[in-house]
């Protein structure tokens, strides 16, 4: 372990024949359900401890200078780097705000990507399997469930980047619980990030409708109970943060 600034420690740890590298960054003001005190970020493994180490080195001092994205940066990004998942704003605010274990966290008033490298993690990923895929072909053992992903794949690099038209229906937003982000919306909140928080809360409260699944596992009556409390947590932050940043979010509507 290494003490890279007063708050910042990189950490390795040997794992096989690969060197896992993580950093943790004290944030005191974290609201954190688990009151863990600092944000873990996880960066791409390295051969080396001393490969390892000076990554996580050199991350730690890029993230000491505190330049974190906005939230029009951040989705920018989102809907480039991942266009079948994110269509439309809603499904970026719905996975940031609402998702747990969505692999973002609060640091410093901003949401931050708990796995900066994990594009070109996946990109690489990718590529390795392709490669599986092309050799498959040449020797005759491509299965059908090969060609399907693969013309999924292309079906989904070929989408028009994000985002869609908002068509103003409602939604079926994922379930808020204590663990969501919109529940833990930090003291020092940068302006831009409390602004979409707070539209989260809005489209929670206003925008939110219990579905059926097409597989019949649910009843109406249980999608309706999850629909209601999602609504109450709606309401309950734009209260809570109509409170605690009076002037900073609307006072009406």
């Amino acid at each position: 372990m290494a003490h890279v600034t007063d708050r910042i420690r990189a950490v390795t740890r040997p794992c096989g024949d690969i060197h896992q590298c993580k950093l943790f960054i004290d944030y005191p003001l974290s609201r954190d359900k688990m009151d863990r005190g600092s944000v873990g970020i996880c960066l791409t493994h390295r051969h080396t401890r001393d490969d390892a180490m000076t990554h996580s080195v050199e991350w730690a001092l890029k993230l000491a200078k505190g330049e974190y994205d906005g939230p029009e940066a951040r989705f920018a990004q989102l809907f480039r780097e991942w266009p079948t998942l994110f269509r439309t704003r809603l499904d970026i605010i719905d996975h940031t705000f609402f998702v747990i274990g969505n692999g973002e966290t609060w640091l410093d008033g901003c949401v931050v990507n708990e796995n900066p490298e994990s594009y070109e993690e996946n990109q690489a990923q990718k590529i390795r399997e392709r490669e599986v895929r092309r050799a498959k072909v040449v020797d005759g053992t491509i299965t059908e469930i090969d060609r399907i992903y693969e013309q999924t794949e292309k079906e989904g690099e070929a989408l028009p980047i994000g985002p869609r038209p908002d068509d103003g229906q409602p939604r079926n937003f994922y379930p808020v619980c204590e663990y969501s982000l919109i529940l833990e919306v930090p003291d020092d909140v940068r302006d831009e990030w409390l602004a979409v928080a707070y539209e989260a809360a809005v489209l929670l409260r206003d925008r939110t409708k219990g579905w059926v699944g097409k597989d019949g596992i649910e009843s109406q009556a249980i999608a309706d109970k999850r629909a209601e409390s999602n609504r109450q947590y709606g309401a309950q932050v734009i209260a809570e943060l109509r409170e605690r940043f009076l002037g900073r979010v609307p006072m009406e509507g």
